[in-house]
């Protein structure tokens, strides 16, 4: 007999580099740079040097007060069927969520987040129904291609 893996490829991910802003005080990181471009050496015939110290100087007071944090995000490849009103629902959806879990676990608002959850999934159900259905109709008298939309379906639910 023969042995065949059948696993899903995983996702790729990327490595994001990002400061966090929201909590740096501003008038404290113009001072601080202030103070320190007030000790610079101004060289008037090398402007290079100048720009590369002030460059410097500017990068290691933003790495004291916001450093760099690295994250990583999966790479999603969007899906032809999915469109801006389940977009918007999921945002809803989200906030719903967020709502809930913050004022503690209130009934009414497990409600609503469970009602948004449900048009979200019907949205999606929709959506994936209409598209499939004229992929379908598009390649009804070619079953090269009809084959080909099935087994693409049967290969992602795997």
């Amino acid at each position: 007999m023969c042995n065949l893996s059948l696993c899903k490829p995983k996702v790729p991910t990327v490595t994001i580099k990002s400061r966090q802003w929201k909590h740096v005080n501003p008038t404290e990181v113009f001072r601080d740079i202030g103070s320190h471009l007030a000790n610079l050496e101004v060289d008037h015939d090398c402007l290079d040097s100048y720009v590369s110290q002030y460059e410097s100087t500017v990068s290691d007071i933003l790495d004291k007060y916001a450093p760099w944090k690295t994250r990583s995000v999966k790479v999603r490849t969007e899906v032809s069927w999915f469109n801006d009103d389940i977009r918007t629902a999921r945002k809803i959806c989200r906030q719903l969520e967020r709502k809930w879990r913050k004022n503690g676990k209130l009934a009414i608002q497990r409600q609503e987040y469970r009602n948004q959850c449900k048009v979200v999934r019907n949205l999606i159900n929709q959506a994936k129904i209409i598209h499939y259905s004229s992929q379908v109709q598009e390649s009804s008298g070619d079953q090269k291609k009809l084959f080909k939309i099935i087994g693409l379906q049967l290969t992602s639910t795997m």
